[in-house]
């Protein structure tokens, strides 16, 4: 038989274009991060007013106003690109700044920093951004014509991070090199960045490190359950992004099964690990903290820890959403404009697991962020992103918790320690690293 490819398979993202607010600080620290994207290819267009009515620099843009003002209000925008400059058009644009005004005073916004910072967002519309990166508050509560997107600086950073991954790789300006991580290299990172306390076990050593590395294998499934949740959330965020588009990876309900299932598997794989640290007598089909047998033998810290209400109704949570595998699956729903257009794609929970679900959700204080609809004879239509990306974070939170409450066998050893001041040796976990990637998955633990 002959080998040779049948195709050769392409998946071009389109460049992300990216306008910054002129009278943002500088001192955020995502502007150095955005400065080091303007020097690489990326993919990614970052654009900046600047002073000169023939900007130099690609991505630099210059506003220009007519001396005398016109009864349309238009203005222009110069902006420079590869082949020269390109001119763009801002159509009532100066006349727009006065209705800024009136639409700032009305909703209780300062209505003379509105009409005085919207020349700006003009620029950011007709320059066809897709985010525009500001502190306007005003600008914030609005939105913007031309499908512009206004964020503030620590948004745009997980969005342009998504951007990146859903290409499979992140560009980092940290350590003593600039690195491009492949998205297993980010997904590791982000997810010991999540869990410090339980990256910090490894530093442990007993005499007969055999025993030792059973429970520490284990805590390593742990991690790479929370990768897999990782790359199911960026899948479920790009799918929110463009809910008309199909994509190559699956609906949101198998990737919400997915999140569960990890999640799951995550708590599974530390209560093994507790029970092979602290040699518990407890049978392999008992291992589970939602186990009598197991919780039984459990010191009392993490007793009290996994049984108060919300920890409880957290893990419920997950195992109802887990359970659907078992007999009736999620599924698909979609909300549409009266042109058939899909706005958002919901995730139906079956009515066999609604009533206790609702129940969790409420001890969780989640009910109007997860569910959009609830139909008593149908099910509940869920907010995937919402739901997933609470769930991924208070689990970490609750599973570091667990980790800090058990004391496990062994030493310190300095040798065995992850330095997080240390670039080259320990770069993936060296503290700038993991500080600019947690910021590119913009997962911020509560």
């Amino acid at each position: 038989m002959r080998e040779a490819p049948a195709f050769v398979s392409s998946n071009q993202w389109p460049e992300l274009r990216v306008v910054l607010d002129p009278l943002v600080p500088r001192d955020e620290a995502a502007f150095e991060y955005f400065d080091f994207l303007r020097t690489r290819a990326s993919g990614i267009r970052i654009l900046t007013r600047c002073d000169n009515p023939l900007p130099s620099r690609v991505g630099d843009y210059y506003v220009v106003v007519p001396d005398v003002p016109s009864a349309s209000g238009d203005a222009a925008v110069r902006e420079r690109v590869e082949a020269g400059q390109a001119s763009r058009a801002m159509f009532s644009g100066i006349r727009n700044c006065s209705a800024a005004y009136s639409r700032a005073s009305a909703s209780g916004y300062d209505p003379n920093e509105a009409r005085e910072r919207h020349l700006d967002v003009e620029a950011a519309i007709a320059l066809k951004a897709d985010i525009y990166v500001t502190d306007n508050r005003f600008a914030l509560s609005q939105q913007l014509t031309g499908n512009v997107f206004s964020c503030s600086p620590r948004e745009a950073m997980a969005i342009v991070g998504l951007h990146q991954r859903l290409q499979d790789r992140l560009l980092i300006n940290s350590g003593v090199f600039a690195e491009t991580l492949d998205l297993t290299a980010a997904e590791y990172v982000e997810a010991w960045g999540l869990l410090p306390n339980t990256l910090r076990l490894f530093s442990l050593q007993t005499p007969e490190e055999a025993e030792a590395a059973r429970w520490k294998d284990l805590v390593r499934v742990a991690r790479v359950r929370l990768e897999r949740c990782l790359r199911a959330r960026d899948q479920i965020l790009v799918r929110s992004i463009h809910p008309r588009v199909s994509f190559p990876f699956d609906g949101n309900d198998a990737l919400v099964e997915r999140v569960s299932l990890n999640i799951s598997g995550m708590f599974d794989a530390l209560a093994r690990a507790i029970r092979e640290g602290l040699s518990l007598p407890v049978r392999d089909d008992q291992c589970a903290f939602n186990k009598r047998d197991f919780k039984r033998v459990l010191p009392a810290g993490i007793k009290n820890l996994i049984g108060t209400p919300k920890n409880v109704a957290l893990m419920k949570a997950v195992a109802d959403l887990r359970n659907t595998i078992h007999h009736e699956a999620l599924s698909h729903a979609a909300q549409g404009d009266s042109r058939g257009n899909v706005e958002e794609n919901y995730v139906v929970l079956p009515a066999s697991n609604a009533q206790d679900f609702r129940g969790w959700a409420g001890t969780l204080g989640a009910t109007s962020r997860w569910i959009a609809t609830d139909f008593d004879d149908f099910g509940l239509n869920l907010r995937a992103v919402p739901l997933v990306e609470d769930l991924m974070k208070q689990s970490v939170s609750l599973f570091e918790a667990i980790v800090a409450q058990v004391e496990w066998p062994g030493t310190i050893n300095p040798e065995l320690r992850v330095r997080e001041d240390e670039p080259v040796e320990w770069w993936m976990h060296f503290t700038p690293t993991v500080t600019l990637v947690s910021a590119l998955y913009g997962l911020e633990l509560e």
